[in-house]
């Protein structure tokens, strides 16, 4: 059987991809609800709180700091995405989720560089990167 917080990061990733991928954005209303909805499956034991806080905390430091590092290259609404994720997985995940999120945005991005399509300095949407990156993970781990 599905559980409740893999059909959440199925909806949520798939409709805030849509959105980033579309118009280079994460709205804020998105990443608002999935908070809510992560709080309520925390509340009703859906969810265990210290692994979700744990999880939610290394996402923001390590996009925070990349964040940093990069001068705002990556967006805003990128390091919430990745605090929802985070707390979602929970820490180990999220540190698998967040390697082949670098992975896949490398991969997809090689064949655009060498055709001189894009440069290092043009935008990419980083969120269906994440939320594959996410999906592959929890695959990876039988966390289904």
């Amino acid at each position: 059987m599905i559980s409740v917080d893999l059909l959440l990061l199925t909806g949520m990733g798939l409709w805030v991809s849509i959105i980033d991928a579309r118009s280079f954005r994460i709205p804020d209303q998105a990443i608002g609800l999935g908070f809510v909805l992560i709080c309520v499956l925390a509340i009703t034991g859906g969810l265990e709180a210290p692994d979700a806080l744990i999880g939610m905390i290394l996402a923001l430091v390590q996009m925070g700091a990349a964040r940093w590092i990069s001068h705002g290259c990556l967006g805003l609404g990128d390091v919430k995405y990745a605090l929802f994720l985070g707390s979602l997985l929970g820490p180990i995940a999220w540190l698998i989720t967040s390697f082949i999120t670098a992975l896949f945005a490398l991969i997809m991005s090689i064949p655009s560089l060498i055709e001189l399509r894009r440069s290092r300095k043009d935008r990419i949407p980083l969120a269906p990167y994440m939320t594959c990156a996410a999906l592959a993970t929890r695959i990876l781990m039988g966390m289904t």
